[in-house]
């Protein structure tokens, strides 16, 4: 591995799939999987040179690894909260691709407790990220069943990012309809689907605002918010608007 941690996460991923391949190997992925972890456990340091690994999208198989140095990496930046904050982000994301919710959502909740306090010491740098980890905080509680917890985080999400795009819509109007097409979600899960379709409509129209600027960079969230739409228009019994709304969502893709 030395001298080869850059992009390590894409290889190891695409190793430890083929161990678990049938046939491959007695005890498929797992001999190599506790080797790594125990290279950690026994020295936590070794964890510096995979930070790589723990900032990127890495395939499932490597996920588990990369949850570990991203939970190491935080506890090592104690005295540096913003980067501690961003690794339990990540690793709440690794662990929840895992079905690990439980670990996810503690990664998640502490991760939100950090960024609040860095945002009130500093809004301008931190209240982006504050509402990117509530985003993610809602996911965790959702996956958990905890759906009013989830609405109230997704909520103070959206709230931040209004707040935000107002100041500066063309940093943060895109983040924003991405806050409200999750809320649409959230609020769709404890039956509020007459609210869920407002917020799921609002995030359409955002969003095909900014496909018209830039189709390039924003017609497929375009595509996700209609399917969002459909979703929720199909379950209020209106159905020819879904089957409308699903449709230019897979003329969209038909065009890319």
């Amino acid at each position: 591995m030395t001298g080869a941690e850059d992009g390590f996460g894409s290889r190891l991923g695409r190793i430890l799939y083929d161990l678990d391949a049938p046939g491959v190997s007695l005890n498929g992925a797992w001999p190599l999987e506790k080797q790594l972890d125990r290279l950690i456990e026994q020295d936590p340091g070794q964890a510096v040179r995979f930070v790589s690994l723990a900032s990127e999208d890495v395939p499932y198989a490597a996920a588990g690894f990369a949850a570990t140095i991203a939970l190491v990496l935080a506890r090592l930046l104690e005295n540096e909260p913003a980067t501690q904050a961003m690794f339990l982000n990540n690793a709440a994301n690794f662990l929840s691709t895992l079905g690990r919710r439980e670990d996810a959502l503690a990664a998640a909740t502490e991760a939100v407790g950090l960024y609040r306090d860095l945002a009130r010491a500093r809004p301008e740098a931190f209240t982006p990220d504050l509402a990117t980890s509530l985003s993610n905080l809602a996911k965790g509680l959702s996956e958990l069943g905890r759906r009013e917890d989830a609405l109230a985080a997704a909520t103070e999400a959206v709230t931040i990012r209004r707040d935000l795009a107002r100041a500066r819509p063309e940093a943060f109007t895109p983040d924003l309809t991405m806050s409200v097409n999750n809320l649409a979600n959230r609020l769709s899960e404890p039956g509020r689907r007459e609210d869920a379709l407002a917020a799921a409509t609002e995030a359409v129209t955002i969003r095909r605002d900014l496909a018209r600027a830039r189709p390039e960079a924003f017609t497929p969230n375009l595509g996700i918010s209609l399917n969002n739409l459909a979703r929720i228009l199909f379950a209020l019994g209106r159905r020819e608007e879904a089957v409308a709304a699903a449709q230019e969502a897979a003329a969209l893709r038909g065009k890319k």
